[in-house]
């Protein structure tokens, strides 16, 4: 199931933004004065007396890019599991786990997993 345009859910952008990491992305997260949430491109011009405050509304691809590619012995792995759930964890092979986390939407798994990490001082990020 795709919603948001494929991007991470207003609450993970939310976090994710408190956590310092950088406001980058194709996709925003934009909070207008009367409270409503929308995502827009980040080409699209907004003028800053209608919004209260923006979030990045990381992509799958954009957070696969910061999710790093191992941690200790232990390598990034996504799948999908049978019933639909998509897992995102750190293995030493299949058998022997660091950590997962899974949700039924992909981009939501990742923001999880990233989240985790930086929470858990798995990694550093860089601020805006």
């Amino acid at each position: 199931m795709i919603k948001n345009n494929g991007c991470c859910d207003l609450e993970y952008a939310k976090k994710l933004k408190s956590l310092k990491v950088k406001q980058e992305s194709l996709w925003w997260w934009i909070i207008r004065a009367e409270g409503n949430p929308i995502i827009v491109g980040k080409d699209k011009r907004y003028t800053t007396t209608f919004i209260s405050s923006s979030y990045s509304a990381f992509t799958v691809a954009e957070l696969g890019e910061m999710l790093p590619n191992s941690i200790d012995k232990f390598v990034m792995v996504i799948m999908k599991m049978n019933k639909g759930t998509w897992v995102c964890g750190y293995y030493k092979d299949l058998k022997e786990m660091f950590y997962e986390v899974g949700d039924k939407i992909l981009v939501t798994a990742m923001a999880k997993m990233l989240i985790w990490l930086i929470e858990n001082k798995m990694m550093e990020v860089g601020s805006e």
